[in-house]
């Protein structure tokens, strides 16, 4: 990519002091004849007048009524230079180009030695894609002008725009010929040459820098890295081993070394001169930190770099202590590799440096959430509250630990609280309305619990959390059992083998008195866990005892109270050995 030319002197055509406007009223068409003679001593005054009220409404920000002023005064003085150039500025910036292509056309015409008419014009081509034409111009005024090197500097911009790159190389060997070699303009040619696939003159451009600047290794290792980039490994590694020996901390040399031995194959040599630029604090820890973003992509390919993400992450911690987004990394790395523990204490370390950033503290209670560490989550989560109060994914996690710590009155009202602000997010509104329904189901308020599910599903008509717990509920209390078994039935289509979904059919089966079906989905359910919990036991001894597997339904009640987490009426099955409900 080209760098942008910003002539330090280009402002000035930007901005108009009082004196240049009594300047360009000195030197406008005043005393230039009309068509039909001079104008008169009258007509003077009055042109006068109204370009310096038009000038004052401009200054004032007042663009529209100025540019009716400035036409008045052309009626008078059609010669008038300087009002067509006022005039054509306000049609610039109003994106009025044909109009001001003419205006200033015709100021040029009348005085073509007028530098800002032709800076102006050349403005004009240029913002609206004809560089060639701005290159024109500007190529005259580095002729008129040639004390003046932001022409030179802006020609040889727009020759670039132009894909005029031959001809802007030139240009730039004018600037050199002028001010002598500099690190802009070398840089500029090198940029040149490399789009021009010229690998042999972009090294002579950065030749030409050591020589000027010797004391600067940085450009020995630019040379280097083009030859690297170049094929040229060999003149690579001679200029990285001047380099090293004259100054070897250099944590940009490191990388290029890194770079370089990955280019050769060399893997391990490769990861060691990273390290080694890793563990100086002198190189920025932007830079550090995108090394590592682009290994996030490196380790879905190849996990074997794994490893050494985690180990850069732990240098950068170890280098960068006091900066939060260097354990912020860390802790993503940790996070990602399923390391919860470590990834918690990570975040926390994060938020205790800078406590300013949501998508930490996003992370942290995802970590609480996923370890299910709910004394953490609602304790952070209100902490979270405090600074983000607008953040909808806070009250939903602050609820959801106020259920597990069965808080249910502080659940529903900080999940009420939250609703309003997850309206933009269907699938997260969605998720309020289904916490909502379990909440309201803890504390026996099923009109409130149903309402809640039945606004989720509106929304949300696919989700299958709220499908299979809004039927199991329903099913429990058995109500509208042709309902929640249409939900259960759905959510079991849309992710088949899921254990608990499978039991909630099975469930609504027993309560409608299909056992056979019941023993089916039950048994289905007890083959899709990985390990069953206690109440889909419970269930199929529930089911079995209805079918006449008296023993049977014995020995998996046992099961259910080895598993733990049945229901109240276990015990009472258990020590009477028959079905209670």
């Amino acid at each position: 990519m080209f760098l942008n030319q910003i002539p330090f002197l280009r402002l000035l055509t930007k901005i108009f002091s009082i004196t240049l406007i009594f300047l360009l009223v000195a030197v406008s068409a005043f005393a230039q004849k009309k068509k039909k003679g001079e104008l008169s001593e009258q007509e003077k005054a009055k042109a006068e007048g109204l370009f310096i009220d038009a000038t004052k409404e401009r200054l004032l920000g007042n663009p529209a009524n100025a540019a009716e002023l400035y036409k008045e005064c052309l009626k008078i003085d059609a010669n008038n230079s300087a009002a067509m150039y006022e005039l054509a500025t306000i049609y610039f910036n109003a994106r009025k180009d044909e109009q001001a292509v003419e205006l200033i056309n015709q100021a040029v015409k009348i005085d073509p030695k007028n530098e800002w008419y032709r800076l102006l014009l050349s403005d004009i081509y240029s913002q609206t894609g004809k560089n060639s034409e701005a290159a024109k111009i500007l190529e005259s005024l580095s002729n008129d002008f040639p004390k003046k090197p932001e022409f030179l500097y802006e020609w040889a911009t727009e020759l670039l725009k132009a894909g005029k790159y031959e001809e802007a190389i030139k240009v730039y060997n004018r600037i050199e010929e002028n001010l002598g070699i500099s690190e802009e303009i070398s840089i500029q040619k090198h940029s040149i040459y490399l789009s021009m696939k010229q690998g042999e003159k972009a090294a002579e451009e950065i030749k030409k820098l050591i020589a000027a600047f010797p004391e600067n290794s940085r450009y020995l290792g630019m040379l280097a890295d083009l030859y690297t980039s170049l094929g040229k490994k060999d003149e690579a590694f001679a200029l990285y081993e001047k380099m090293e020996k004259t100054n070897p901390s250099d944590p940009l040399l490191h990388l290029s070394l890194a770079n370089y031995y990955r280019e050769k194959g060399d893997k391990e040599k490769s990861y060691t001169e990273l390290k080694k630029a890793f563990q100086n604090p002198d190189l920025d820890i932007d830079t550090k930190i995108n090394i590592l973003l682009s290994y996030y992509v490196l380790t879905e390919v190849n996990k074997e770099l794994t490893s050494q993400a985690l180990e850069l992450t732990e240098i950068l911690v170890d280098v960068h202590p006091k900066e939060g987004k260097a354990h912020a990394m860390h802790a993503d790395y940790l996070f990602r590799e399923g390391k919860l523990k470590e990834a918690q204490e990570a975040f926390r370390k994060t938020i205790a440096l800078d406590n300013s950033k949501f998508l930490v503290w996003s992370s942290l209670l995802q970590v609480n959430y996923t370890l299910n560490d709910y004394e953490s989550l609602l304790k952070e989560s209100n902490e979270a509250l405090e600074l983000f109060p607008t953040q909808a994914i806070v009250y939903l996690f602050n609820g959801i630990a106020n259920m597990q710590l069965k808080n249910y009155d502080d659940a529903i009202a900080i999940l009420n609280s939250g609703v309003a602000y997850a309206k933009k997010d269907k699938q997260l509104s969605s998720q309020f309305y289904s916490s909502l329904g379990d909440a309201y189901n803890f504390v026996k308020n099923h009109k409130e619990s149903d309402a809640a599910y039945e606004k989720a599903l509106e929304i949300d008509p696919e989700n299958i959390t709220v499908l299979n717990n809004y039927a199991y509920y329903l099913s429990l209390r058995k109500e509208n059992m042709e309902r929640a078994e249409a939900m259960s039935k759905k959510s079991n289509e849309l992710e088949p083998d899921n254990a608990s979904f499978e039991d909630t059919y099975g469930w609504i089966m027993y309560q409608q008195g299909k056992f056979t079906e019941a023993k089916e989905w039950i048994g289905k359910a007890l083959k899709s866990a990985e390990k069953p919990s206690g109440v889909e036991y419970e269930h199929y001894g529930d089911v079995l005892w209805q079918l006449g597997e008296k023993d049977a339904a014995k020995e998996y009640w046992n099961k259910a109270k080895v598993s733990g987490g049945g229901s109240d009426l276990l015990d009472r099955k258990l020590s009477e050995g028959r079905l209670v409900e």
